[in-house]
């Protein structure tokens, strides 16, 4: 066989290094010449995307890639090019539910030419707002934000108030940390906040907490009650943020009774009609197994109400017994990966069905109205007091006119 000299040898090395170097560029040529990205929505309709193409590009076809932050999907769209050399794709929101109210997008475009090589143009963010509405916003150390509709700027504050002060309101249950920052919209009332939150099959829901985002949506209508329901409706739906950042990704694996039980436990005051729906279905032996809230809670409106309840007073009923090492322990089981039934076993050494039948005991046994009217009382003792307020305004101000009607005839 001949040899094949040293030149050869260099000479045949260098051609398949270039083979090499231009096969491995087929597949990626640097940056697409795309620039301007820019992105608009119509909420609940379509999101559109564009961009301008550098003259001198010729791509065969064209496409859109945006995801979702929070979830982390992505979605790829066909995008046209056009004459005028500028992209353009269109996502129909209407008949999807892959981006949440309020999400937070990254996009970009690909470029595929005949040679089957394809480029990236740089990557751009963009979110998607409920712009049906025109928000009012109030923040504070440029990191936690209030967003409202209806009210004015007394009410934007009392919603701002009451998110700083959720910070140090839970210790005495958890110690849970606050997160970075947060964004919280309010709606003026529950239908509005359905629409937004495009889930029909639950029109209980008083507010969502978007846990990947940081961000939280809840319905505060305008009302004698108002004060009340900030003092509840925003400490529970911060503690599920508050949550998701003390477990990371094991947040999933939360049982839904826990979960919202230990959002309940975070508001100022309890719900009054808890302990009406725990004693109906205590006396129509109609209460729903701990075990069957594992999951989720039922899309049936009065059903849910009762799950509310009942999550509420059992996770009271663990604090009571076992305090906040007791609580601590049942999250740490669930975020080393526990099930639900097996945490609560590893965190307090009792089946979930032993202490269920504890908890009933405890609950009912004793007599559940005269626990739970002090709570009423609660509630009926503020609501007088609100009430009460333009009350004695009106009648000041009456007397100080006839006062002034009397000097003036004296």
């Amino acid at each position: 066989m001949a040899r094949i000299s040293r030149g050869v040898r260099w000479v045949l090395l260098a051609a398949i290094l270039a083979l090499l170097i231009i096969g491995s560029s087929a597949g990626a040529q640097g940056t697409a010449p795309v620039s301007n990205l820019a992105a608009s929505h119509v909420y609940g309709e379509q999101i559109a995307f564009t961009a301008e193409l550098s003259t001198g590009a010729d791509p065969s076809s064209a496409s859109l890639t945006f995801q979702v932050n929070s979830s982390g999907n992505s979605l790829v769209i066909p995008a046209e090019v056009r004459a005028d050399n500028t992209l353009t794709a269109v996502y129909d929101t209407g008949s999807q539910d892959n981006v949440p109210a309020f999400s937070q997008l990254t996009y970009w475009f690909t470029l595929e030419y005949e040679d089957g090589s394809r480029q990236e143009s740089d990557r751009a963010a963009y979110t998607y707002t409920d712009n049906r509405f025109t928000w009012q916003t109030l923040s504070a150390e440029e990191r936690y934000r209030v967003h409202w509709i209806e009210g004015d700027l007394a009410f934007g504050q009392a919603l701002l108030d009451a998110v700083l002060n959720t910070r140090g309101d839970y210790a005495k249950y958890l110690d849970l940390p606050f997160p970075e920052a947060l964004d919280m919209y309010v709606y003026p009332d529950n239908q509005v906040l359905q629409e937004a939150l495009e889930i029909s099959n639950m029109p209980w829901a008083a507010g969502h907490a978007n846990t990947a985002e940081n961000t939280v949506l809840t319905a505060i209508p305008t009302g004698f009650d108002q004060q009340l329901d900030i003092q509840r409706q925003i400490p529970h739906e911060i503690t599920h943020i508050r949550l998701a950042v003390y477990m990371g990704e094991s947040y999933d694996n939360l049982p839904a009774w826990y979960n919202e039980g230990l959002g309940s436990i975070a508001e100022q005051y309890t719900a009054p009609s808890y302990w009406q729906l725990l004693q109906t279905a205590q006396d129509n032996d109609s209460l729903i197994p701990l075990s069957e809230l594992c999951q989720g809670f039922p899309a049936d409106a009065s059903l849910a109400g009762l799950a509310y309840a009942q999550s509420d007073s059992f996770v009271r009923y663990l604090h009571n017994r076992f305090g906040k090492a007791g609580l601590t322990s049942l999250v740490d089981a669930y975020m080393q990966g526990q099930a639900c039934e097996s945490g609560v076993q590893s965190a307090f050494g009792l089946s979930l069905d032993r202490l269920e039948a504890d908890w009933y005991k405890a609950t009912f046994d004793s007599g559940i109205i005269p626990r739970s009217i002090s709570e009423v009382l609660v509630w009926a003792v503020l609501l007088v007091i609100i009430l009460a307020g333009p009350i004695v305004l009106t009648i000041i101000s009456a007397r100080r006119r006839k006062g002034a009607y009397q000097n003036a005839w004296d």
